[in-house]
């Protein structure tokens, strides 16, 4: 294939945030190639590129990519790992802690982790179904909100029901 932009392979994914909480930057996944696998998200082979960050504490992490004037490209994101990131450039990304994908070609495609661990990340701007274009990506990280003790299973609530018989109405 021929060369494609310099964070073209995981390798060489382009740091986010330099220090800061947010960023936003231009780019296009036209002239990349396709190196990422193991993954359903995307649904087909097509150009991607690579960002990758780091954080040291829990954190809220959101990503928008939009797509500029090209309204075929229908972006997917994906968060990883960096050690999913194999020495040939690609990454293998059976271990996803995230994935969303526009609804229709020219939509936004927006993800959310709400308590994205502390780690070396790597995300994947893609396209589903072979598409590719120039798009806009905008990165947050915010202060991760604690997790309630009723989160899961393990610390569930006592709920305490007053005497008498249980009622149902419809509203």
């Amino acid at each position: 294939p021929a060369p494609g932009p310099a964070n073209d392979l995981c390798t060489a994914a382009q740091p986010l945030f330099d220090g800061g909480t947010t960023q936003q930057l231009v780019a296009s996944t036209g002239l990349a190639n396709n190196e990422t696998s193991g993954t359903a998200c995307a649904s087909g082979v097509a150009p991607d590129l690579y960002y990758q960050f780091t954080t040291d504490q829990p954190q809220w992490f959101t990503a928008q990519v939009t797509p500029s004037a090209d309204a075929g490209f229908s972006p997917a994101l994906l968060l990883t790992p960096l050690s999913a990131c194999g020495s040939s450039g690609g990454a293998a990304l059976s271990n996803l802690r995230g994935c969303a994908t526009s609804g229709f070609p020219g939509d936004p495609a927006t993800l959310q982790v709400p308590a994205l661990d502390a780690g070396t990340w790597l995300l994947v701007v893609d396209g589903r179904n072979g598409t590719s274009g120039a798009f806009t990506l905008d990165v947050s990280l915010t202060t991760a909100q604690p997790t309630p003790s009723n989160g899961d299973c393990s610390g569930p609530l006592t709920v305490t029901l007053a005497p008498g018989p249980l009622v149902s109405r419809a509203v």
